[in-house]
């Protein structure tokens, strides 16, 4: 047999079946080729796939708001009052999100029933007695693109709800959002249409880990600015944090650990910068008790390639691409604006 063969062994009778060393490389390459054409194909179709789940879980949450409207006349407030102080003014604990009260509209009236809902000023009462619904995983809550695995025992949560183009906080509700903190909105509040405001975005979850810095998941704090907390412009506020530098200020990676609880940290975004922007979320304070933050830009993002899910407060979804101009982001974001769009423009 010649030298250049593979040593086979040969069958009485037959021809050798040995290959050659140059016909084992030239299989071995066209594997390798079939290989690097295959793999990235089959990751862009779980990747397409994770998408529609995600999309499908926004429409959930689309429908599960209209539902909610449906029984009270209006949609949850993104910061519900749970007590009213001597003088009549509002509070509320950093608990009991809007995700919280669209539970019996998403099969998960059981958990809803099972929450202790305390009233009164003091805020860790109803985190003490609803440690094991914090702690519950709900499915619809999760975007199957966000792999972030939080270090922390809770339920986490991958969608928020829209805040507008603001920059304060909660201390100063009737902003221009789809949701605010302290008050009920009905439909009617919805001047531009459910059609043209954006109702919740995607927002990627941090996974606990302070030492391990992600633009996409961290957040830093307390970035400095020239105005009083309540009197932050939008466009002010915007210029603070893409000029704040990371390694400066302190970290924190907790973003989106609970659908449980409100604030920025949790279940609030805004739309102050578009989607997916280069500059990490910022905070203009240090967190309140709970990570529950209160002033600063927290866009939303996403995982997936180019932009981020939406739903409308009609309950239509879109994927909005990140080169969104930013005037039609913050014209889409808000209610009674008097701004008009139209669906080519996202």
């Amino acid at each position: 047999m010649n030298s250049a063969r593979l040593v086979s062994r040969t069958i009485p009778g037959k021809e050798s079946c040995g290959l050659s060393l140059i016909e084992l490389l030239v299989v071995m390459a066209i594997i390798g080729v079939l290989l690097s054409i295959t793999i990235p194909a089959v990751q862009n179709a779980r990747e397409a796939a994770r998408r529609m789940d995600c999309t499908h879980n926004l429409k959930q949450l689309g429908l599960a708001l209209h539902n909610y409207h449906e029984a009270y006349r209006r949609f949850p407030s993104a910061l519900p009052a749970i007590f009213e102080g001597p003088s009549g003014e509002m509070g509320g604990g950093a608990v009991y999100s809007p995700l919280v009260h669209l539970l019996p509209y998403l099969d998960q009236a059981e958990l809803f029933n099972s929450i202790n809902f305390v009233t009164g000023p003091v805020v860790d009462r109803p985190v003490i007695l609803n440690i094991t619904v914090i702690a519950t995983r709900v499915a619809t809550f999760l975007c199957p693109s966000d792999h972030a695995r939080q270090v922390q025992r809770s339920g986490p949560n991958s969608y928020r709800v829209n805040l507008g183009p603001r920059a304060g906080g909660p201390v100063h509700p009737y902003g221009p959002g789809a949701f605010d903190p302290w008050v009920w909105l009905s439909s009617a509040d919805f001047s531009d249409g459910q059609s043209h405001t954006v109702a919740m975005s995607e927002k990627t979850r941090g996974d606990g880990n302070d030492s391990g810095f992600n633009p996409r998941t961290h957040y830093i704090f307390p970035v400095s600015t020239p105005f009083r907390l309540g009197e932050i412009p939008p466009d002010e506020a915007l210029s603070a944090c893409r000029s704040a530098d990371y390694r400066a200020h302190q970290q924190e990676a907790n973003g989106g650990s609970s659908w449980f609880f409100v604030g920025y940290g949790h279940t609030w975004y805004t739309h102050t910068s578009g989607p997916n922007p280069e500059f990490v979320d910022c905070s203009f304070q240090v967190p309140y008790p709970l990570t529950s933050i209160g002033y600063g830009l927290f866009p939303a993002r996403s995982y997936h390639s180019g932009g981020v899910n939406v739903v409308f407060m009609d309950g239509s979804s879109r994927f909005i691409g990140n080169g969104v101009s930013l005037s039609v982001w913050l014209a889409i974001s808000t209610r009674s604006g008097g701004e008009t769009t139209s669906a080519d423009q996202f």
